[in-house]
């Protein structure tokens, strides 16, 4: 539906939920969005979580056209995104720490921003990587205005995005390969953002927090490679 909408989370009786359409690829969608949160939470915000994203997946050889390999629509949400809301938040960020902790700014990244995953998705790996590289310089401009800035790097999670990995690689092998047994799930990513925005993550900003079973935090070079 156009325009802003607001519900009641049914299974949380008191809590409430603002659904705010909007587009968080341009700078003025984004400066949209922090002006909608601003008047829905008198100009306070506790916690933004940075977690628009998109995929690409295209081989070299092809010539692409005017996608150009998904460079324009990837970084466009996810780089210029999280920087642009960032930015138009840090106010509301700034306006609700105090004596109790810091406000938080949590983007997603993802392991294939640390290494680069074997298919041909140039434009999201490279995305990621400057996530991760953006997180770190926000920390140190947001630590005087006492907001930590964090990042997740999830692993391989069966989601709709994940999806089309399965044009490389069949799923249950990638499962096979993380250490601890299995994909990940919605509750693994959501335990690690509790972790960055409750008072147990008050003192780390500038953090890249694996969340991938091992995926990466596990991953020993075979002798026989060398």
């Amino acid at each position: 539906t156009p325009g802003a909408s607001s519900v009641y989370a049914r299974d949380m009786p008191g809590t409430y939920v603002g659904a705010v359409p909007g587009d968080v690829s341009t700078r003025r969608g984004c400066e949209d969005l922090a002006a909608r949160a601003s008047e829905i939470y008198g100009g306070r915000l506790d916690v933004l979580v940075n977690n628009a994203g998109a995929a690409w997946g295209e081989p070299l050889d092809r010539t692409s056209g005017r996608a150009n390999w998904g460079f324009d629509k990837v970084l466009d949400l996810n780089v210029k995104g999280v920087f642009y809301l960032s930015v138009a938040c840090a106010p509301l960020l700034e306006a609700a720490a105090g004596e109790g902790g810091p406000s938080r700014i949590v983007n997603v990244g993802s392991i294939a921003g640390i290494t680069p995953q074997d298919a041909p998705t140039h434009a999201y790996d490279a995305s990621k990587a400057a996530v991760h590289h953006l997180t770190r310089k926000m920390a140190k401009d947001y630590a005087a205005k006492n907001i930590t800035v964090n990042a997740i790097a999830p692993g391989y999670v069966k989601t709709r995005m994940s999806e089309g990995l399965g044009k490389y690689a069949d799923l249950e092998t990638i499962r096979k390969n993380v250490p601890l047994g299995r994909l990940g799930n919605d509750e693994d990513m959501a335990g690690a953002v509790q972790y960055l925005t409750s008072r147990a993550g008050s003192w780390c900003t500038g953090v890249i927090l694996n969340v991938d079973g091992g995926a990466l935090g596990a991953l020993q070079m075979p002798l026989s490679s060398l």
